[in-house]
């Protein structure tokens, strides 16, 4: 079947393989709105699940209408047996036979159904074109046939979407299946699993709170900007950045990177030492996520929903802040120096609003923040010298 697709001259490249006659790929970018809707799912092993969290969280991504979603998504691989290109009319026409199993899509299949799906059901909300747009990364395969088990198996089985998976197939999560408990349950530790919670971000809590990883002087952006390290550096052999140390608050960190989501807008609408209060509610960081606001203010580890989304950016800095409180035990597993949500009920306020300063300075951008080690460093300052000041008050 053939596809006719406008596609802009700086949309479009071609490269041929060096190594391989008459094998070529051409690299598009691609409105959303024009990716045709019955493209076949011939040579992908996996075929897509329509209500997993992962279309889930490509359907999000692309109903923000943002202009990002190429940058965030890896997009849609696929295999044709021709393509040409005329740049006089800016028209691509894409063969793909509908009855060969070797034609199609190769990877990306939870990312075509997601597309179709958004286009389909939002045709009439959807923005004007000339107002907000989407694009997708397609690369186009020509000349690779004879490759195609070998690729397909590869582009399904890449680091960020396997590796999770198969180090749970192995049992490398049983020491935080164990340490969660009860709240296990919440979390996915396959990839299409329905839970909530995806395993990588309880290890970047972790890795926000590891003292074994982080000095004092050394914080964890990388928590925020890296999930595959903190992967990583979970799986050392040996244990050797002290993960499951931290088994024993592992319960606690997860609920009290929660308390602090829900707890931020009222800390920042409470008044101050001047007597003046915040409105949250209409700061740009409260209202810079127009869809996909319930799921990042539903905190399932407390059981409870928030009423404005509070991005990991911000809570990020906060969450590593109490760092500082933890000290290791006797059997040398990491324990608190004090009741971390307690301390936080205290203190909330202070790191609310140093974290919501810092981010006024960079445009009201959660992820600006989230990569910026100044303000981890300010936030952690902030948690020392008010544990220093609690225990000066108590001896007193």
């Amino acid at each position: 079947m053939q596809y006719t697709l406008s596609v802009p001259s700086d949309s479009v490249r071609s490269i041929p393989d060096p190594f391989t006659r008459g094998s070529k790929t051409y690299y598009v970018l691609l409105s959303v709105r024009d990716v045709p809707h019955d493209l076949d799912m011939g040579p992908d092993p996996r075929i897509p699940k329509p209500k997993t969290p992962v279309v889930k969280r490509i359907q999000e991504s692309l109903r923000r209408w943002d202009g990002r979603f190429h940058l965030l998504n890896r997009g849609i691989t696929i295999s044709a047996r021709s393509v040409d290109y005329d740049p006089k009319t800016a028209k691509l026409v894409l063969d793909i036979p509908n009855d060969d199993p070797r034609y199609g899509i190769i990877d990306g299949g939870h990312t075509f159904h997601s597309i179709k799906s958004v286009v389909v059901e939002d045709s009439e909300s959807m923005p004007a074109r000339d107002e907000a747009d989407q694009r997708v990364r397609l690369e186009i395969m020509l000349g690779v046939e004879e490759h195609l088990l070998d690729i397909a198996q590869a582009r399904n089985y890449s680091m960020s979407l396997k590796t999770f998976s198969l180090e749970n197939k192995k049992g490398s999560f049983e020491w935080l299946i164990k340490a969660l408990g009860d709240k296990a349950k919440l979390v996915r530790f396959s990839e299409n699993d329905p839970e909530p919670v995806l395993v990588l971000e309880i290890l970047q809590m972790l890795t926000c709170v590891n003292p074994t990883r982080f000095s004092d002087n050394d914080h964890p952006v990388d928590a925020y900007r890296n999930a595959a390290k903190c992967l990583d550096w979970s799986l050392e052999p040996g244990d050797r950045w002290g993960y499951r140390k931290l088994a024993r608050v592992a319960v606690d960190v997860c609920e009290l990177y929660d308390y602090i989501r829900y707890r931020w807008p009222d800390l920042y609408n409470a008044p101050d030492e001047t007597g003046e209060r915040g409105k949250y509610g209409k700061t740009i960081e409260a209202n810079r996520r127009k869809r996909g606001r319930k799921s990042v203010a539903t905190y399932h580890f407390i059981g409870k929903e928030g009423r404005y989304p509070v991005e990991k950016g911000l809570a990020f800095p906060v969450l590593a802040g109490f760092r500082a409180l933890l000290i290791p035990g006797p059997d040398d597993s990491f324990q608190w120096t004090t009741d971390p949500r307690l301390f936080f009920d205290a203190h909330g306020k202070r790191l609310v609003d140093t974290v919501m300063t810092a981010s006024d300075n960079r445009n009201g951008d959660p992820h600006l923040v989230g990569r910026d080690e100044s303000v981890y460093a300010a936030v952690y300052s902030e948690v020392r010298r008010w544990y220093l000041e609690d225990e000066l008050k108590k001896r007193r």
